[in-house]
């Protein structure tokens, strides 16, 4: 991310700039220094609006909904996501609606809207079944199964663990791994399987 602001400054590369300061306010945000890392995401936002190019406002809204999760700033990042949202679809670009609708679910999810969460992480993981995109598919699985077993309702999603073992192992990355697990114990544990859950 600072190699991005580093090279994009002296040739004045907004789209990238604008990328570079909004992914950057998510490390910042982490470490936390929020007032740098609201900035950034700030200033991320104003130079995509002047690209002129809607999909890189789109990426960098995405970013600013990451790290907005972070901080609880439901009235900012849920109309921007929206509007993002929309902006994805009507473009027919899959893989930014995709990450949008995703953002939107979990702004959802920490809200407590489980249905709408639900809702959503279904319609994404449909799409990405029904075009090929493995990685997405796992996002859509790893959210449902977050959402229900949080509900209790674990019946609903203990037939896709299985499936869901399987991306764990050959194609999700380490730290996309963590939480599905996690929620595999506690459903087993839920359902009285002690056993899968202590090897969860």
């Amino acid at each position: 991310g600072l190699k991005v602001l580093n090279l994009g400054n002296p040739i004045d590369s907004r789209a990238e700039l604008a990328r570079g300061y909004s992914l950057m306010a998510i490390v910042l945000g982490s470490v936390p220094l929020h007032g740098l890392a609201q900035s950034w995401s700030d200033r991320g936002l104003a130079l995509a609006d002047l690209v002129k190019d809607p999909l890189v406002r789109v990426s960098v809204v995405i970013r600013r909904g990451v790290y907005g999760l972070g901080t609880a700033q439901w009235d900012v990042i849920v109309p921007e996501i929206r509007e993002a949202l929309a902006t994805s679809e009507a473009l027919r670009d899959g893989r930014h609606t995709d990450e949008c609708r995703v953002t939107y679910a979990k702004t959802q999810l920490f809200q407590g809207n489980m249905e709408e969460a639900a809702e959503q992480v279904i319609t994404m993981y449909m799409a990405a079944k029904e075009r090929g995109d493995i990685q997405v598919e796992g996002w859509g699985m790893l959210n449902v199964t977050e959402n229900r077993v949080r509900q209790g309702r674990v019946d609903e999603v203990k037939d896709i663990f299985p499936e869901l073992e399987s991306w764990l192992e050959t194609t999700a990355v380490g730290s996309e791994k963590l939480i599905p697990v996690g929620h595999m114990a506690l459903a087993a544990y839920y359902e009285g399987n002690h056993e899968d859950a202590a090897r969860h």
